[in-house]
């Protein structure tokens, strides 16, 4: 993901980079892990996944200088409730916020995948939606 967060488009061939003054959301949404700890290959492993996640957010939120405390959820979906990724996720949440960020862990396990490949499809997006906006709500203040 670090190598394409910067492109307007991501993948292939790209002339120009995101401009990220032209908008600036309240907050930022982050669902990444879940192929990773598929094939998870240890301690080691799992701590390097961490600070890569870390310095992912921290670089998302400063792109965003006008909202330096803007709040970030780390999702965990339905189609890895491991226990490793939960704790990779815990783990970043409170380095991000030790080194002065806002994230906090946003839960979207046990939703259907309902959808192809094992994704999850109309109802497990629904199902997720449901799980996520009371949790988004509550730190935004909505």
């Amino acid at each position: 993901m670090p190598a394409y967060y910067l492109q307007t488009l991501g993948g292939g061939s790209y002339t120009t980079d995101w401009d990220f003054s032209r908008w600036v959301p309240d907050t930022i949404v982050i669902n990444l892990g879940t192929n990773d700890f598929g094939h998870d290959s240890g301690p080691a492993w799992e701590a390097a996944f961490v600070q890569t996640y870390v310095e992912f957010v921290v670089n998302a939120t400063q792109k965003y200088y006008k909202t330096p405390k803007m709040p970030v959820f780390l999702a965990q979906g339905p189609m890895n409730d491991n226990t490793n990724l939960f704790n990779a996720l815990s783990n970043a949440t409170a380095l991000i916020n030790a080194a002065g960020g806002n994230a906090f862990y946003l839960d979207m396990r046990g939703p259907p995948n309902d959808g192809c490949g094992g994704h999850p499809g109309y109802q497990g997006h629904h199902q997720m939606a449901q799980l996520a906006i009371p949790q988004i709500a509550k730190v935004m203040g909505w």
